[in-house]
């Protein structure tokens, strides 16, 4: 318990402190390690709003919700991996 809550403190801290591929990766090894580890849906969430920038093209073309798309896409997919070999 105590874990998580100091991964999720590192993981916010480096979403204002450290440029946004270092909050990615932590986004990223805190999937891996942690069951269900949602926090990063909401880190991609304040990346996509920190990091993106409006224009018309990019809202309709463009990568608009493109971290918290990759958090989610990795959240399901670590969670299928590891409940097929049962970690």
């Amino acid at each position: 318990m105590w874990k998580r809550i100091f991964a999720d403190i590192i993981l916010f801290l480096s979403l204002f402190f450290a440029p946004w591929y270092v909050a990615a990766v932590l986004g990223a090894v805190f999937i891996i390690i942690f069951p269900r580890f949602w926090e990063a849906a909401v880190l991609g969430l304040f990346l996509d709003s920190f990091y993106h920038s409006y224009q018309l093209g990019q809202l309709i073309y463009g990568r608009f919700g493109i971290f918290t798309l990759s958090a989610l896409i990795l959240l399901v997919t670590v969670s299928v991996i590891k409940r097929r070999i049962r970690i």
